[in-house]
């Protein structure tokens, strides 16, 4: 997860079941995935995935995002992976709200079928905030200031770039103003924004 100037963003949670994608994604005996956040399946083989493999992942998240551990942690990924997979050995969910520990246990069920649906997940999770009285905006403004602390060993800001002074341009490249480059960056921006919701 990373903090974007509109707020966080999920970068990489494990993520290997496309829909509607033609052919395969990986290849034979070839592993897809974030290791702590690989669904059990995923961790047996990189074959025949569905998005549930995505709602395990997230639920592994959100897990880490509240507690600051993955429901299997081990010293190597083969122990981690064996762990995962092995149907005897339950994730370690200590640590979670209880607000939240049954979402959480669903989404992190061994077996495909019995993990909550994604649907299901967005729902609930909607619900938290409203059974605590707090609109959408309200715990957005408290999940930042619970997960942003400044601290002491904190680095100051950056100094801003000292300008160079312009290269000598060859002949035929043109001066781009940096204005203009900002403009073409924020229509792409705004572009794939609107591609992305569709």
């Amino acid at each position: 997860m990373i903090l974007g100037a509109d707020g966080p963003r999920v970068i990489d949670f494990g993520l290997a079941g496309l829909i509607d994608g033609a052919g395969d994604i990986t290849h034979t005996s070839g592993m897809v995935g974030t290791p702590v956040c690989m669904a059990p399946e995923q961790a047996k083989s990189p074959k025949d995935l569905s998005t549930a493999v995505d709602v395990y992942a997230l639920g592994a998240v959100l897990m880490f995002a509240m507690t600051g551990r993955y429901p299997y942690e081990r010293p190597t990924v083969p122990a981690l992976l064996l762990a995962i997979a092995d149907p005897a050995t339950d994730p370690d969910l200590s640590g979670l709200p209880e607000e939240i520990k049954d979402l959480i246990t669903g989404m992190l069920a061994y077996h495909p079928a019995s993990r909550r649906t994604l649907t299901d997940v967005i729902t609930e999770l909607k619900n938290i905030p409203n059974e605590a009285g707090l609109s959408l905006t309200e715990a957005q403004a408290e999940f930042a200031r619970l997960t942003y602390l400044e601290r002491d060993t904190d680095p100051p800001p950056a100094a801003p770039p000292v300008p160079r002074p312009n290269p000598r341009r060859l002949p035929g490249e043109p001066h781009v103003p940096t204005d203009l480059v900002r403009q073409v960056a924020e229509d792409l921006r705004h572009r794939y924004a609107r591609g992305a919701a569709l």
